[in-house]
């Protein structure tokens, strides 16, 4: 039955089953398969179309980019990220300009095969009375996306943080979360969709999430970007290496070496196919032995890092910062930079004149404006976004070197 229920709903979540998609029925069965899609591993298949649905939570984590980082450090020039999350949003209404493309239309133009979608924050506020209302609309919503045959993952509402005074109380909003929480996992059950639960591992947080209890903070998406990674089961970033002074290879866990040479108290190696740090993930590690007593300095590609004892090196040393951390950075405001592209081209300001009554060129609209040359122009700024977004987060080769200093 195990084997069976995690084949099938695999097969159904990523587009190879042969049945259709049917509600569950057996209490048991449902549970022990919502356990089961929590566990789940996502992958981002190669020229997948990423497409963000839902509330201000997502629309907001355009503008900080953490998220998106986080998968595309993970699958580096697989995807493109579209970002339709649109403020206010809710699973019953999403309120739109005088003539603007419905959800359908734009489906239909982006065809997107993977989808990640956010409600339930602003919904809980209706507490018990508002739960079935809200799972029979969220039901409705998905089936508008069903026609996309993308995979479709649900996210859980986040918390609403306790800040003190003069911010409300949020114990009871909390408790109607955790209702919502709970139906949003058993509708993704029912469907056999993908549950990301990024709800309890932020009940209590180490370090603040968001700037006012409900929007986070960028730091907060940061943070949120960790809980969906481990939510996924996503492998370790992080590396652990050990190395004789000689030349010799003693232990290598999450990384793959070459050219190792050691000679004239220099110790010199090249990584491959290296993944981009977050700032949460946890350090690298670095334990070299039978150094001769002195200080060493290590420097990556050039760029100075740390210099320690011998017997610091023999111990192991954590490299908490590296150069690619910054490199991580200039990604993420890359993709920070396309999506304020994107928005501008999904979300123009002069929405009256381009979806409005006065984009039909009749009657006393004759003359108005038209802005087709300028989209095409937005389109190229995007995809030539895109390109330099695949390059920064490509998997690279790293110039270790570590030499003694001083006398």
């Amino acid at each position: 039955l195990r084997r069976f229920a995690r084949t099938h709903l695999l097969r159904v979540v990523f587009g190879t089953s042969r049945f259709p998609s049917r509600r569950m029925e057996t209490p048991g069965l449902a549970a022990f398969l919502v356990s089961l899609s929590t566990a789940l591993t996502l992958e981002i298949r190669q020229e997948d179309r990423v497409l963000l649905l839902g509330n201000t939570f997502l629309e907001r984590e355009g503008a900080h980019g953490w998220i998106e980082t986080a998968l595309t450090r993970r699958f580096p020039g697989r995807a493109t990220f579209r970002n339709l999350a649109w403020s206010a949003d809710t699973v019953f209404l999403q309120l739109r300009p005088n003539g603007y493309p419905s959800l359908e239309a734009q489906l239909e133009k982006l065809r997107p095969t993977l989808i990640f979608v956010s409600f339930a924050m602003m919904e809980a506020l209706d507490g018990d009375a508002g739960l079935a209302p809200f799972v029979k609309a969220y039901d409705a919503y998905l089936n508008r996306l069903s026609g996309t045959k993308a995979r479709i993952v649900l996210l859980s509402p986040i918390p609403h943080e306790a800040k003190g005074r003069p911010f409300p109380d949020p114990a009871a909003h909390n408790r109607s979360l955790g209702l919502y929480h709970e139906a949003i996992r058993t509708l993704a059950c029912q469907r056999s969709l993908v549950f990301l639960d990024i709800h309890k591992p932020l009940l209590r947080p180490s370090v603040p999430v968001t700037e006012n209890g409900v929007h986070p903070s960028s730091s907060g998406y940061a943070l949120i970007a960790r809980v969906m990674e481990e939510a996924l089961e996503l492998p370790p970033s992080h590396w652990n290496l050990q190395l004789e002074a000689s030349g010799k290879v003693l232990g290598a866990v999450g990384l793959e070496i070459s050219e190792l040479k050691a000679e004239r108290a220099i110790l010199r190696f090249r990584t491959r196919g290296e993944m981009l740090p977050m700032p949460y993930d946890n350090p690298c590690q670095l334990r070299v032995t039978g150094l001769a007593a002195g200080n060493y300095a290590l420097e990556v590609d050039g760029s100075s890092v740390l210099t320690c004892a011998s017997d610091e090196w023999a111990r192991g040393v954590e490299l908490v910062r590296r150069p690619a951390h910054e490199r991580t950075e200039l990604l993420r405001r890359a993709i920070v930079k396309k999506n304020a592209h994107c928005f501008l081209r999904w979300r123009p300001q002069n929405a009256e004149y381009i979806h409005g009554t006065r984009s039909r060129l009749e009657g006393p609209n004759v003359g108005n404006p038209q802005f087709e040359s300028e989209f095409q122009m937005i389109e190229r700024v995007i995809s030539e976004a895109e390109e330099k977004i695949a390059g920064a987060a490509s998997l690279t080769s790293h110039l270790y070197e570590l030499r003694r200093v001083g006398n």
